[in-house]
């Protein structure tokens, strides 16, 4: 018998950074030009990964930077529940 557990939970609690994260990243010019030196890609890039609300703007390196710019967890994420829930 073959335990295939990776195809199971391969799509299970995969993050999305929320739209505020989004928007402030396809209209700041700067935070998104930051964003992408922190992260070693082009800033084209980087918006190319916001229209598409990419993974990989979930990385541990870009979620340092959101909070270092001033966002909390429940700012950065979508359906994160609260902390007051």
């Amino acid at each position: 018998m073959q335990c295939n557990y990776k195809s199971k939970y391969k799509y299970k609690n995969k993050m999305k950074v929320s739209n505020l994260i989004i928007q402030k990243i396809l209209t700041d010019n700067h935070f998104s030009n930051e964003l992408a030196i922190e992260l070693g890609i082009q800033q084209q890039s980087v918006l190319g990964l916001a229209r598409r609300n990419s993974n990989k703007l979930t990385l541990y390196q870009a979620v340092l930077f959101y909070r270092a710019k001033g966002f909390k967890d429940e700012e950065i994420f979508e359906d994160l529940p609260s902390k007051e829930d």
